[in-house]
């Protein structure tokens, strides 16, 4: 879909990307947040899609430690299903949070070389934006820390739409399914439980930590008398193997 500039007369420009923090420090593990912004400072409107919830026209470029291991880019499930169109009025601006484990795994402690691009379906060579470089320094396990984390993103998500400000619901409980450490386990089995909404996100994240924990929860659940549960329980075991026969 190309850039569509309202009637009349005036100057397109390419929008501008900037990511911040530049510099993003934390523990194996834990979220890693950047906040992404988008700007068009051209004279006429701009319509762009971004793709599926927003964000899967962002890709990440990464660069990490000796071992570590790229996989492919997958940002694309990082956000809701709904469309990523979005109108960008002549001097505006839109924010978009990326989580990027969703994209690579930062699952070793070192340094990354992050290069964040947008690439707006469709959009016009000389419209995209130009990439934003970052550094990502991933410090060794901090139990601690971590245990706190997922004390705090289980709350929110737990919160609903009702609770103004803060983290989205659905954003905390994306972060949490990437804590692939079984400190997680716990609060991801809750979200199952309790929020039906989030259960596939907290099923993916029990079968991306895949301890034995956490394969327990999963095999019980696939054999759950609510279909719905059972059959997401069950699609969630695949890459582990399949669900076993129930007793």
């Amino acid at each position: 879909m190309n850039p569509t500039p309202a009637p009349g007369t005036g100057v397109n420009a390419a929008l501008v990307l900037q990511c911040e923090p530049a510099m993003l420090r934390a523990g194996l593990h834990e979220p890693l947040w950047v906040l992404c912004t988008l700007h068009n400072p051209g004279e006429v409107p701009q319509r762009i899609d971004l793709g599926t919830g927003g964000v899967a026209a962002f890709h990440l470029d990464v660069q990490g430690p000796p071992g570590a291991v790229a996989r492919p880019d997958s940002g694309a499930v990082a956000g809701f299903g709904a469309s990523g169109v979005t109108d960008l009025a002549a001097g505006a601006t839109s924010r978009h949070l990326l989580l990027l484990q969703c994209w690579q795994g930062f699952e070793l402690p070192g340094a990354y070389a992050v290069d964040i691009s947008c690439r707006p379906e469709g959009a016009d060579a000389g419209l995209v934006p130009k990439p934003v470089s970052m550094q990502v320094e991933v410090t060794g396990r901090r139990g601690t820390r971590l245990a706190v984390l997922c004390a705090q993103l289980a709350e929110r998500a737990e919160q609903g739409h009702g609770v103004a400000g803060g983290l989205h619901p659905f954003d905390a409980a994306l972060a949490l399914s990437w804590v692939v450490d079984d400190t997680a386990t716990p609060y991801l089995a809750r979200l199952v439980s309790g929020v039906p909404m989030l259960r596939p996100l907290a099923l993916e994240g029990l079968a991306r930590i895949a301890s034995p924990e956490a394969r327990s929860f999963l095999q019980r659940w696939s054999h759950d008398a609510d279909p719905e549960l059972a059959a997401l329980a069950k699609r969630a075991l695949r890459p582990l193997g399949g669900a076993r026969t129930a007793d």
